[in-house]
């Protein structure tokens, strides 16, 4: 049975931010990549990450190839932010954009 427990670990997360989030027309896979975002910066008490391919995929379960065309488009509709972009050897550094008014709805 699980038992999970704040005890053991939780991410902070602004109200307003969350119910932005919910609010937004995302699909399965943008879901998944934000909220590994968010696990893997605010939930370590940073605002960004370096956080690559591999380790979405990883994450969520999903292919690459998908992963790379739907974290193109959170970039794109400014959902996501890349502080630093890769290089060879090093991913993007990532966060999670929080003036939810510049996001670019989906159409």
């Amino acid at each position: 049975m699980a038992n999970p427990q704040t005890e053991n670990g939780y991410t902070q997360l602004a109200n307003e931010l969350l119910e932005k989030i919910v609010e937004a027309k995302f699909n399965g896979t943008q879901y998944s990549i934000i909220l590994a975002t968010i696990r893997s910066t605010y939930g370590y008490h940073k605002k960004s990450r370096t956080l690559g391919l591999a380790f979405f995929a990883k994450v969520t379960g999903r292919h690459k190839r998908q992963i790379a065309i739907e974290l193109n488009t959170l970039i794109a509709r400014n959902i996501l932010t890349v502080k630093c972009e890769h290089t060879f050897g090093k991913s993007r550094e990532l966060q999670l954009n929080k003036d939810y008014e510049t996001w670019v709805n989906s159409s």
